[in-house]
């Protein structure tokens, strides 16, 4: 039991230790890093400070490098006039402004570039590396492809929805139209019946309580329009030989035509 004991105490100094080790690297990583900060800056962290002495001599040393250079060292371009707003709250009009200052600006170069013969347009056969790989692409595709046929799939729902929709209007109506034409013929029948027990209708008047026309009406409407206009030479031979009816004993006599004898010739007979 003694020995657990020591050994136990032994690794809990040990733990000690470790942390204690750790938390003087974690102190000595700070100060370095705090240390390297400061030499960048040359200022203590925390505190903002205008340097305008070290500000116009990191200026003059980048007129002196490259202000008299060549233009196309430095294909800088600055706007001839200050950027006025009427509104600045105005998004359209401060945007515009920015467009029309950007548009100078790239005329502007464009006519540098041709005053130096330099050509400044992409050649028609350049392929540049594209940002995303194939496969990214592919995935990008298919994604839109999935979308694509979702938006089809809910448009043709729609569709039928609509269509069913539709269907079941006009059925409604063709109920609504039949409902309503019963009631008026039975309103037209009981009518009739009334004007019937009075004497004043029969079955013609029915046929036109129900239809709205006669069956004489109708059946001469109907022979007028479907019938064709006979020529002569059809009209001589219906009058010479008929045209339609009855056929089986038309040449049987009657007594009129026994009694008739003014075709009767002695020379044939």
């Amino acid at each position: 039991d003694n020995e657990e004991e020591e050994e136990e105490e032994e690794e809990g100094r040990e733990e000690k230790e470790r942390e204690k080790e750790k938390e003087a690297r974690t102190e000595e990583e700070e100060e370095e890093l705090v240390a390297y900060m400061q030499m960048k800056t040359r200022r203590p962290l925390g505190k903002a400070v205008l340097n305008e002495e070290g500000l116009q001599q990191a200026t003059v040393e980048l007129q002196q490098q490259w202000g008299g250079g060549k233009w196309l060292d430095r294909l800088d371009y600055s706007a001839r006039h200050e950027l006025t707003v009427e509104d600045a709250h105005d998004d359209l009009s401060r945007e515009m402004s920015f467009y029309d200052m950007a548009l100078e600006g790239v005329r502007e170069v464009h006519r540098r570039f041709r005053e130096q013969g330099i050509s400044y347009h992409r050649p028609g056969d350049f392929f540049a590396q594209m940002a995303k790989s194939d496969d990214h692409m592919a995935r990008i595709r298919a994604q839109l492809f999935h979308e694509k046929k979702q938006i089809g799939a809910s448009l043709e729902r729609r569709k039928e929805r609509e269509m069913k929709k539709y269907a079941k209007q006009v059925q409604v109506e063709k109920v609504q139209e039949r409902a309503q034409r019963k009631r008026e013929n039975l309103s037209a029948i009981t009518k009739w019946r009334k004007d019937r027990k009075a004497g004043r209708a029969g079955e013609e008047e029915l046929d036109q309580a129900l239809h709205g026309t006669t069956i004489g009406t109708k059946r001469k409407a109907t022979e007028s329009s479907s019938r064709p206009v006979k020529g002569a030479k059809r009209a001589s031979r219906d009058a010479k030989y008929g045209f339609g009816g009855k056929k089986r004993g038309t040449k049987h006599n009657t007594g009129q035509s026994a009694a008739d004898v003014t075709e009767f010739s002695l020379n044939k007979n």
